[in-house]
């Protein structure tokens, strides 16, 4: 199963102007929280324009859920898209 989504990252919407190193900042922020977790370990965050998608394999839903909880709550009021594959290991 495949499960992608995009859903607002908080109210406020990103600017046009967003830097390059900001967006590589967001990334790290989130791919450093998700390691802190081992059901997110296969989750790779990447950030372009203030958008971040979230990549990779969870075992279950409520892993795809922790892994956009915690996407959100660094996205700096960017969107934020899953791709992620639920899929038991």
């Amino acid at each position: 199963m495949l499960l992608t989504l995009t859903l607002p990252g908080c109210p406020s919407a990103p600017t046009a102007g967003r830097k390059a190193g900001a967006d590589q900042e967001v990334a790290k922020s989130i791919n450093w929280e998700l390691r802190k977790d081992p059901r997110l370990a296969d989750v790779t965050a990447f950030c372009v324009g203030g958008r971040v998608t979230l990549e990779g394999r969870v075992a279950d839903r409520a892993a795809a859920e922790d892994a956009l909880r915690v996407a959100r709550e660094h996205a700096r009021g960017g969107d934020v898209v899953l791709k992620l594959e639920v899929r038991p290991r």
